[in-house]
């Protein structure tokens, strides 16, 4: 699959929480547009604390987001438990902090 890349000058929060970054689906009738399946959004402000093995937590985070439903057909995964599980088993509950 392909993943666009960018970063973003906005701060995002959600329900009071900081968003360090988000992946969506570029919805089918963008396909010819955007040439890519998923775009995958860093919030500047918010990921500038971030040393650079948190940063790579974070894509790993992000990257657990990528779904795949069938030959080009792409999803979201939502987190299992409030996070994945497998990144809680490798870097713990607080593993952004």
């Amino acid at each position: 699959c392909r993943i666009a890349y960018q970063y973003s000058s906005d701060a995002k929060t959600s329900k009071d929480r900081l968003v360090y970054a988000d992946t969506e689906v570029v919805k089918e009738k963008l396909k010819g547009l955007i040439p890519y399946d998923f775009i995958m959004t860093f919030y500047e402000p918010n990921c500038q604390p971030l040393d650079e093995e948190k940063m790579e937590r974070l894509m790993f985070h992000e990257l657990c987001h990528v779904g795949f439903k069938g030959l080009g057909k792409y999803s979201i995964i939502s987190h299992d438990v409030e996070d994945f599980r497998v990144v809680i088993e490798a870097w713990g509950l607080d593993w952004i902090k």
